[in-house]
């Protein structure tokens, strides 16, 4: 019996050893890739405080946001939240100014309900490139002079601008 137990031993272990080849080499030829129903896409949105915290990490990358509306500057620009503090002693919180290619409408002229109205201070999701600007390059992204007198009128520090990060979205849309 001991003859027969060893033979048996060994067919198992041969067995054993061909699945595991077969299962090794059809993961090599698989490319070890997930089936089209379990591969997921995963998107992630960048925070708008690393890109105001980082400005030179960020500069000139395709990113999408997620946060807040703060403030509106013009009808085409507006700030996000990006929490924190300018400083470690303190201060105001920062913001992220946004500059759209084209003006809002007013939130009753909408015709989708994630469509951004004027004036609405919503969570969104912007699709756009973050850039360093100095003071001409804002000026003219937002199409008016920042010595303009409207914008003193406002309670934003836009005009004050001299050189920093801000985004030009391409695509803007509000966020439950």
């Amino acid at each position: 019996m001991g003859q027969k137990t060893l033979i048996g031993a060994i067919i198992l272990i041969i067995f054993a050893v061909i699945l595991a080849v077969l299962f090794v080499v059809s993961r090599l030829v698989g490319g070890g890739e997930p089936d089209g129903d379990r591969e997921k896409l995963v998107v992630t949105t960048t925070p708008a405080a690393n890109v105001v915290k980082d400005p030179f990490v960020y500069d000139n990358l395709e990113l999408e946001i997620e946060s807040q509306i703060s403030d509106w500057v013009t009808k085409n620009s507006f700030t996000l939240s990006a929490g924190g503090t300018p400083g470690f002693l303190g201060g105001a919180p920062r913001d992220l100014y946004v500059i759209f290619d084209s003006p809002f409408v007013l939130p009753h002229q909408t015709t989708d309900e994630n469509e951004l109205g004027l004036g609405e201070l919503v969570n969104v999701n912007i699709k756009g490139q973050a850039r360093i600007l100095d003071r001409e390059e804002v000026e003219d992204a937002l199409g008016i002079s920042l010595d303009d007198d409207r914008l003193a009128l406002d309670d934003s520090t836009v005009n004050e601008w001299e050189f920093g990060i801000l985004f030009l979205a391409e695509s803007v849309e509000k966020v439950e």
